[in-house]
């Protein structure tokens, strides 16, 4: 099984700099982790330590949420509905405590969640989002956000499809409606700021 770096090589091309007119204004940010629970990341029932680009994913998401919990940014983690609790590394690099934990349903994190309430209610105006699966539940989500009014960043190293199947231009809809740094390094450089 390949690594997400290895994947990235084969299916992404280096993204554009991000948009100048977007900044990301730590008063007004959240993380959403989207099913970063064991279940969906073991590919429906199978162990993670066959997919080295989950593991990978699961380090990179632990920088940008210690970086989340230091700046005091808060995090809230998806779940979906059914399919165990968010993974361990997930909860620990939070030291066990996200801000909020939604319960949901279907692919979409915002569609008959409390999800857009809770960001309102925090006058949060942008999402970093997080997980899996990257063509599918993190870009629902992602998409609802935009077309509601906030703003999203992204790496492509902070989602992922848990299969590790990517097609080219998987990441398209993400490089035209986000911020979308080329790794979450530029994305964590950003947040020092």
């Amino acid at each position: 099984m390949k690594t997400i770096d290895e994947l990235l090589r084969e299916h992404y091309e280096p993204a554009s700099a991000p948009k100048s007119s977007q900044r990301i204004e730590i008063s007004s940010l959240a993380v959403v982790v989207v099913d970063m629970q064991n279940y969906l990341l073991g590919v429906y029932g199978k162990h993670t330590e066959h997919l080295p680009h989950v593991k990978e994913m699961h380090g990179y998401q632990e920088e940008v949420l210690r970086l989340a919990v230091e700046r005091k940014i808060p995090v809230f983690l998806l779940e979906y509905e059914g399919m165990g609790e968010t993974t361990k590394q997930i909860l620990d690099a939070l030291k066990g405590k996200p801000d909020l934990t939604i319960s949901k349903k279907y692919t979409d994190g915002f569609k008959e969640t409390t999800l857009e309430e809770k960001l309102r209610e925090r006058q949060i105006t942008g999402i970093i989002v997080a997980g899996v699966n990257a063509t599918g539940c993190v870009l629902h989500t992602a998409e609802s956000a935009v077309e509601k009014g906030f703003n999203v960043f992204t790496s492509p190293q902070l989602i992922t499809n848990a299969s590790g199947y990517f097609e080219r231009g998987w990441d398209a809809w993400y490089r035209k409606e986000c911020t979308y740094f080329d790794n979450h390094k530029k994305l964590l450089e950003a947040l020092r700021q």
